[in-house]
């Protein structure tokens, strides 16, 4: 799965509408939704690592029957 490259728009325009409206909390609230995108892309990223490197290995989720079912 790809990373949305639209989503930064919003925190950068909150940013730009802050620092025009002298609003500090406005850019502070930019900067850390910026961030938590920023995180989620690497998280994106560091995950389709994993699953291309487990893929070239030849396994599957579960192919080994060793998940734990949650039963009530």
């Amino acid at each position: 799965m790809e990373p949305n490259w639209k989503s930064p728009i919003v925190p950068a325009a909150f940013l730009v509408v802050g620092h025009f409206r002298h609003d500090s909390y406005a850019e502070k609230t930019a900067l850390l939704a910026g961030e938590a995108y920023a995180n989620s892309v690497i998280v994106d990223i560091v995950n389709e690592g994993v699953d291309t490197a487990t893929a070239s290995f030849g396994h599957r989720a579960n192919q080994c029957g060793c998940a734990r079912s949650s039963v009530g």
